[in-house]
């Protein structure tokens, strides 16, 4: 599946990557005996900084939301904080202009 085969290019992008767990909770079974974990997370990881040189370490807030039946994983929902990243990272969201410092109006030019 498409998922699968990205995966590996994924994880490679992130060199040295961790996950901090910052709280993790899970429920009863439901009736078909699904459990659910939540687990609250930080990723670290360094990446090239915009500039070429170095690199410029990412903290990015995250939830993933995983789903167990039978003892295996059914479905896994994860999600972070882009915006961070693009903070983080000193990358510009496509579509978006970047904007470093405001004019005197307090608006941005």
């Amino acid at each position: 599946d498409e998922y699968r085969r990205r995966l590996p290019g994924f994880f490679a992008s992130f060199p040295g990557r961790r996950y901090d767990v910052v709280r993790a909770t899970t429920g009863p079974p439901d009736a078909d005996g699904t459990t659910d974990t939540v687990v609250r997370y930080r990723f670290h990881t360094d990446v090239p900084a915009p500039s070429g040189t170095g690199t410029v370490h990412l903290d990015i807030p995250g939830v993933m939301w995983i789903e167990v039946r039978d003892g295996q994983v059914v479905r896994r929902i994860d999600t972070w904080d882009a915006f961070t990243y693009f903070l983080q990272s000193g990358n510009t969201p496509p579509g978006f202009a970047r904007v470093d410092d405001a004019d005197e109006s307090g608006g941005h030019g």
